[in-house]
């Protein structure tokens, strides 16, 4: 017995020593010098390019600085926005020597006016011939804006934003609303100067363009688009009569009154999806019919424009003329009606 446990106390000890004692390390090998080949690559890997030194900025980004602090009211074409500029051979030069290079270095050409440069590719000239002068309703050419939009903001947000801060009513059909402006700004501007400002902008050819307007609305689209003459179906009751003539405001957008700040959606909504704020705006209960309850809305802001008006103007964005709205159940049904003139 004890020399068994004599036996197992030995083991014990035995293996403790084993697990304690320290394992002799092998020496560490030497590396070998590198040779001229390997020190030639890494130092070609490592090597920054000089070009990678130099720092670039896009002409947007340049543009909005000039206008921001020299009040430059520059207009850029909707495109060239993202062209990368070498910054350094802008360094210590005045607002007009800065244009001067850039036009040079990027072949680029300048249309001047009054109001404001305007930027763009020489292949797109024709856009220098657009001229609103005679097409604005009179009452559009007395009112003045200040405005300052980034690259690809829709024709149809600036036209919101150009609504709610003259109190006039500036919309446009689908064609024209989604097309988008470039990086601006100009201030004490003419709103047929402003208009033409956006519309050089967003490339948009004056053969394309047509406007149809009056005292109460200005409603830019496409040249392609026969608008209905009329929008309004059927014999309306004597009430509804009465309501439609009635003047309104309406605005289809997101506003903050807090914060003095309106903005619009990034694009349009299914028609079905804003009828009861409209209808809420209007005042009348507003329904559609069928597929065209999915039709686009984009939004907009209407200013003392009568109940009517306001219809014809919804039904105008859409690019066929075969919508009309009609008297149903005490309220207005918006309904397709084929091509009836």
């Amino acid at each position: 017995m004890l020399r068994s446990l004599f036996n197992f106390m030995v083991l014990v000890t035995l293996l403790s020593a084993c697990a304690t004692s320290p394992t002799p390390q092998a020496p560490a090998p030497v590396a070998p010098e590198p040779t001229a080949e390997a020190r030639n690559f890494n130092q070609s890997s490592t090597a920054v390019p000089e070009e990678a030194k130099i720092e670039k900025i896009s002409l947007g980004l340049i543009l909005r600085e000039m206008n921001q602090k020299d009040a430059a009211s520059l207009v850029l074409m909707n495109g060239l926005e993202n062209i990368q500029v070498n910054i350094t051979e802008l360094e210590g030069l005045s607002s007009e020597q800065k244009l001067s290079t850039i036009l040079s270095k990027y072949t680029l050409t300048q249309f001047k006016t009054k109001y404001y440069t305007f930027i763009l590719d020489p292949k797109y000239q024709a856009l220098n011939t657009l001229n609103l002068d005679n097409l604005i309703p009179k009452p559009y050419t007395k009112a003045k804006v200040n405005m300052a939009l980034g690259a690809d903001t829709p024709l149809f947000s600036a036209l919101a934003l150009l609504s709610h801060s003259t109190g006039l009513t500036l919309v446009a059909d689908q064609a024209m609303g989604d097309a988008l402006c470039g990086e601006l700004s100009f201030s004490e501007t003419p709103l047929p100067k402003a208009l033409e400002a956006l519309l050089q902008s967003a490339r948009v050819q004056p053969s394309a363009l047509s406007i149809t307007g009056n005292k109460d609305y200005v409603l830019l689209h496409s040249s392609q688009h026969e608008l209905r003459t009329q929008s309004s179906r059927g014999t309306f009751s004597p009430s509804m009569q009465k309501e439609l003539d009635e003047k309104c405001s309406i605005a289809l957008l997101f506003y903050t009154p807090s914060e003095n700040n309106i903005h619009s959606p990034l694009g349009a909504s299914k028609l079905h999806t804003v009828l009861s704020e409209l209808s809420i705006q209007l005042g009348i209960p507003i329904k559609a019919e069928g597929k065209v309850r999915y039709l686009p809305v984009n939004p907009m802001v209407l200013n003392n424009v009568t109940r009517r008006q306001a219809l014809d103007i919804l039904t105008h964005q859409w690019m066929l003329p075969i919508f009309v709205y009609e008297e149903h159940d005490g309220g207005i049904v918006i309904r397709p009606a084929g091509y009836e003139k």
